[in-house]
């Protein structure tokens, strides 16, 4: 996350298709499911391709997705997305995971810019 610029940046993907990471690379806090998990701290869940996904480009695959905040003390540091099939039933205990993921991978980053800091 971008603090100066209000705006994720996507910094590691896995398997996006080249439209995708171009379209979602920057994404301004509060648009898109994404940029909504990032400004309200919250699991953002849709089952399909809904009125909350402000981005998209031609061609794109329908899909549902989690997004899901990456928070440490009290702050959003990232955002975990995770890409479903459409149609997708939201599952409690796949979400407890994902968001034992993503305070796990803010630690990370946390330790990465502190780390940076002190360089």
């Amino acid at each position: 996350m971008d603090r100066d610029l209000d705006v994720l940046v996507l910094k590691a993907q896995r398997n996006l298709p080249t439209p995708l990471v171009a379209a979602c690379g920057r994404v301004p806090l509060g648009k898109c499911l994404c940029g909504r998990a990032a400004a309200a701290g919250q699991v953002q869940f849709a089952d399909r391709i809904d009125e909350r996904h402000d981005i998209g480009y031609e061609g794109m695959t329908p899909h549902g997705h989690y997004c899901v905040p990456m928070r440490l003390s009290g702050r959003t540091v990232g955002v975990l997305t995770l890409y479903v099939p459409t149609g997708f039933v939201r599952a409690a205990r796949l979400e407890q995971c994902l968001v034992g993921v993503a305070n796990a991978l803010a630690a990370v980053v946390a330790r990465k810019q502190a780390e940076e800091t002190r360089k």
